[in-house]
């Protein structure tokens, strides 16, 4: 936190994931908590040019979630689309060393921030990953983590009009892309 001071970091600093469309923030849940939704089919490991520029693109978003806070809420969701995760894209030394890190960020700097984190969308693919990603977490970070079959589940956290059609919601606009309004596309 010291070396990176997340408050100060901006959109430029994240210009890469917020390009790509990484994350965005789509509301917030029925307690008022922002939810963060991460979309894997646009993580491209590559585009980052080295794991300090990921370490501020998660920076920058947890940040911009806080922010969204109201008084008194000090928690929020991560919704994990993880569609479109592939073995060969996302499971090689620098996915692992960014995957590494994401988890490294949550456990030591933001793992009372995060209520829950859903992963949904999930391939087969990716349970044989999860079998390792488990043994790298902190057991109560681990316990936040739950794998959504069924999209009613969402709803059990988010309002149907803020939930996108395309998770079982109403809403069908996409929310925007935080930060992206301030780059120079």
């Amino acid at each position: 936190r010291n070396k990176y001071v997340p408050a100060q970091v901006t959109a430029r600093d994240a210009a890469t994931g917020i390009k790509s469309g990484l994350a965005r923030i789509c509301g917030s849940s029925f307690q008022q908590e922002p939810i963060v939704l991460v979309q894997l089919t646009c993580f491209h490991p590559s585009t980052f040019k080295d794991v300090h520029e990921f370490i501020r693109t998660c920076a920058f978003f947890f940040e911009r979630a806080i922010a969204k806070m109201p008084p008194r809420v000090e928690k929020g969701l991560v919704f994990f689309d993880m569609a479109g995760f592939s073995l060969r894209r996302h499971w090689n030394a620098k996915a692992a060393n960014l995957i590494l890190t994401f988890i490294k960020i949550i456990e030591e700097h933001n793992p009372e921030r995060l209520r829950r984190l859903m992963l949904f969308n999930v391939p087969a693919a990716f349970r044989l990953a999860w079998k390792v990603i488990r043994k790298w977490l902190d057991p109560n970070v681990e316990a936040k983590i739950c794998f959504v079959t069924n999209f009613s589940t969402l709803l059990d956290e988010i309002a149907a009009e803020g939930l996108p059609v395309r998770y079982g919601g109403l809403k069908e606009d996409e929310y925007p892309v935080e930060g992206e309004d301030e780059l120079d596309l």
